[in-house]
């Protein structure tokens, strides 16, 4: 059998992760600052 995690797979799980998270702060930003100004 494989290992279940390969280090590639896990790579491309932490890019995808900090680029959801990425947006997900931007979208955050851009909903609460707006009523703030």
């Amino acid at each position: 059998m494989q290992p279940l995690i390969k280090v590639t797979d896990t790579n491309k799980g932490i890019n995808f992760s900090l680029d959801f998270i990425i947006e997900f702060l931007s979208l955050w930003q851009s909903n609460y600052s707006d009523p703030l100004k």
